[in-house]
């Protein structure tokens, strides 16, 4: 059923023109703290999730933000996210349930799991964004349409095992029709009647399609919560898992995952130290035109030390992190700090961030600790500025 959210006519606060200030910075009226902050790839709108079960959206001005809307969400709200579209659809996850709303129209639909205690495991846009591919904790693997259709037969597909949580165990191929589910030590590929099983190195708590354009298209990526990384030909015909990458065999597990233009990111640590490791992926081919991996990683005791939440772009042929720091946002480019952003008035904590490498804005989350007040706060970034020395920005961006 789809339901207009009511818009909401309130008044924009101003960005200050003081030098290390955002362009634009808002008191979000939520209640409790801010868990997850998300900007559209068109840069008309940023979204702060909140433990008071909230979601704010908001449309972003030349020099201000205006709150558009607000969506009541059930408890356990973990995250939200835009879809990577022309017209973007933001995603709202929680552990019961998941809405999909357009903020441009105002219509939203939700998709809602039982009353048995089976909880969503994972929710997240196809790459086209057209779909929410998501998993339960029943062992069901679920897509819908951004309008609400589903798309699997009977609502659902079974597979029977638990994955990794803010990871992907589904994902759909729109160009060969082909839906692939992750399960323990397998992946099942569908395809109108036919469907084979395709036995993996390990069980794949992450699979993901080669992005569309790529005459291998028909392959997947895989990772294991442990950081192992494989390639699957979804035809079968290819060597499964020839190549695997284990990022270490007393690696921890993985905190953060992306893949964005067949660039695989993950930070890897543990919760008793602070440091923690960068690692990507990339796709090339060989001379007989099959893909293969090629892995680099960076460590850094400093760059994620007060991180709490991350949010990856892919942008100037490398990709770029935004993460919340003890004083503000920074943004890295492949494992190395390049540009931060100070927030004003006395160093917040942690704070959740997030950019858009499209949009070229990175937008920010704090608590006021002399006020106790929530506030939103957005920065202009370019994608080809990570590529310049960090001391030539200061002046520029901070």
């Amino acid at each position: 059923m789809l339901i207009v959210f009511p818009l909401l006519a309130l008044s924009s606060t101003a960005g200050s023109a003081q030098t290390n200030l955002p362009f634009a910075l808002s008191e979000t009226g939520h209640t409790n703290d801010v868990s997850d902050v998300a900007v559209s790839d068109d840069g008309r709108f940023v979204a702060t999730a909140s433990y008071d079960n909230t979601v704010h959206i908001w449309s972003i001005g030349k020099k201000n933000l205006s709150k558009k809307a607000i969506v009541n969400c059930p408890e356990g709200l973990w995250k939200i996210a835009f879809s990577h579209s022309d017209e973007p659809v933001l995603l709202i996850v929680a552990d019961t349930g998941f809405t999909v709303c357009n903020p441009s129209s105002g219509e939203m639909w939700s998709f809602e799991t039982d009353d048995t205690g089976t909880e969503i495991l994972s929710a997240a846009f196809s790459p086209c964004g057209g779909y929410v591919i998501a998993t339960t904790s029943d062992g069901t693997a679920t897509i819908h349409t951004v309008e609400g259709e589903s798309v699997l037969k009977d609502g659902g597909y079974n597979f029977g095992k638990e994955c990794w949580r803010y990871a992907k165990a589904c994902d759909l191929n729109t160009e060969l029709g082909t839906v692939a589910i992750a399960s323990s030590n397998s992946v099942t590929v569908l395809n109108g009647r036919d469907r084979k099983e395709i036995k993996t190195p390990f069980h794949p708590a992450f699979i993901a399609f080669l992005s569309s354009g790529t005459k291998r298209n028909h392959y997947l990526v895989a990772v294991s919560r442990q950081g192992d990384v494989t390639l699957i030909d979804t035809t079968g015909r290819g060597a499964c898992g020839r190549q695997v990458v284990s990022i270490s065999a007393r690696t921890p597990s993985v905190r953060f995952l992306s893949f964005i233009d067949n660039t695989l990111t993950l930070i890897t640590g543990n919760a008793t130290s602070p440091q923690l490791k960068h690692h990507t992926f990339t796709i090339t081919m060989d001379a007989d035109g099959v893909p293969i991996l090629k892995h680099s990683n960076k460590t850094s005791s400093e760059l994620f030390t007060y991180t709490s939440s991350f949010h990856s772009d892919s942008g100037s042929n490398s990709t770029s992190l935004a993460h919340g720091t003890s004083g503000g946002v920074s943004l890295s480019n492949n494992g190395s700090e390049c540009v931060s952003f100070k927030l004003p008035g006395r160093p917040p904590k942690t704070t959740p961030a997030a950019w858009s490498s499209t949009a070229g804005l990175v937008a920010g989350h704090y608590i006021d600790r002399t006020l106790k007040t929530s506030h939103l706060a957005l920065w202009h970034c370019t994608p080809s500025q990570l590529l310049e020395p960090y001391n030539s920005l200061n002046k520029n961006i901070r």
